[in-house]
């Protein structure tokens, strides 16, 4: 699969008495970045998530949870197209 094919959400979740800082990045999803780089990092925070590891650079103690969601385009997968316009055919 390609860049084009495959994207990567994420999206940090918080407890309700979490610190400011959390509470600020609380809900907040990030588009651009990828599930094989070394950390997840905002504009205006800096590195946030430790993507190897799995654990919030934030602060210690941190009880954030991070969700990864996969957006695959079928479309671009060549062996998808091949499939599918063969099943037209029929």
């Amino acid at each position: 699969m390609s860049e084009q094919t495959t994207k990567y959400i994420f999206a940090l979740h918080c407890l309700s008495d979490a610190c400011s800082k959390c509470q600020a990045l609380n809900g907040r999803e990030w588009h651009d970045q990828d599930l094989f780089q070394n950390v997840l990092w905002d504009p205006i925070w800096g590195n946030i998530w430790d993507l190897n590891v799995g654990t919030s650079l934030m602060h210690p103690n941190c009880r954030c949870q991070l969700e990864v969601r996969v957006e695959i385009d079928v479309k671009q997968i060549d062996q998808y197209c091949e499939f599918h316009d063969l099943v037209r055919m029929l």
